[in-house]
Order: structure tokens, then C-alpha cells, then sequence
């Protein structure tokens, strides 16, 4: 199983938002990840980027 690390604008761990998250799913301008123990976060924002070999997913929330 594929696990991604999600983080708000650069990978580094100021930015970590999510970790263990297994599905992503966008809809309506907003972002749904759903972690390991299925639980669903919503946020608003842009999908920057997607590396799922090394399992980090950076987006763009509008802020820093």
C-alpha cells in the first residue's frame, strides 16, 4: 500500500499537513484526503503536485 505525506506549499516539515493519507479525491475547488484510519479531510486549495513513488502530495492552500 501507497502512503502519502501532504504538505502546504514545500516539503518540509513547517508545512506538514497530513501524513498516512491513502485517497485523494477533488471536487468543487476543494481537496478530500482520506488517511489510513479513514478519516476525511477537507480543505480548500490547489494540487501542486503528486509524487506517489515517494509518497508526498504538496497543494497550495493560499497561504504560508
Amino acid at each position: 500500500m501507497c502512503l502519502s505525506n501532504v504538505y502546504n506549499q514545500k516539503m518540509d516539515a513547517e508545512h506538514l499537513l497530513l501524513k498516512n493519507v491513502q485517497s485523494i479525491r477533488a471536487e468543487d475547488g476543494r481537496l478530500f484526503f482520506t488517511d489510513l484510519l479513514e478519516r476525511v479531510y477537507e480543505f480548500e486549495g490547489a494540487l501542486l503536485s503528486a509524487d506517489l513513488v515517494n509518497g508526498s502530495v504538496i497543494i497550495d492552500l493560499g497561504r504560508d
